[in-house]
């Protein structure tokens, strides 16, 4: 029984402070997020906004608040990203460039760039696709082997990645000086 309240008391402790270390983050964030709608070349004033100064809403709509929104998006789903390859590869140090999807989407955008147009969808397209084709690649190749999965699947991402690399290059000499 005092072993139980033990355990119960050390649980709850450890829930305490992780609860607590959320909401210094969600703090920070708040704080920073905030700093980003105030920091920029064009001075926004808290008077000059509820005046309705048309320049400073316009800033402030049409800026600041889509490139706060657009860090907070961007941030969010990187750190997801991470979080689902240092679990899937259980090692704290797991990113994306492991099994090539850096080096694919390079390779992607090169193609684009090269042999089908230069505009920015059709690169964010093919830089997308080239990332999802250097993840299969690495699962085949992985799937080929006996064995780990995890060691077998960033060996696999290491030869994708030199592969990409490689594509690259040959883009690289392909395109028009």
């Amino acid at each position: 029984s005092r072993q139980r309240q033990l355990i119960f008391m050390r649980n709850s402790m450890n829930l305490h402070h992780i609860r607590t270390k959320i909401i210094i983050a969600c703090i920070l964030v708040a704080a920073l997020a905030a700093l980003s709608l105030i920091v920029g070349k064009y001075p926004l004033t808290v008077k000059g906004l509820i005046a309705g100064d048309t320049m400073q809403h316009r800033v402030l709509f049409n800026l600041r608040i889509p490139r706060t929104v657009m860090a907070l998006m961007g941030g969010t789903g990187l750190g997801v990203a991470g979080f689902v390859f240092q679990t899937i590869f259980k090692n704290p140090l797991a990113a994306p460039d492991i099994i090539g999807v850096s080096s694919g989407a390079s390779a992607g955008a090169a193609f684009s760039i090269v042999f089908i147009s230069s505009g920015m969808i059709m690169v964010t397209v093919s830089a997308f696709a080239g990332g999802v084709i250097a993840v299969l690649l690495s699962l085949i190749l992985a799937g080929f082997t006996k064995g780990s999965k995890s060691i077998s699947i960033v060996l696999a991402g290491i030869a994708v990645q030199a592969l990409s690399q490689t594509a690259l290059m040959i883009f690289k000499l392909a395109a028009d000086p």
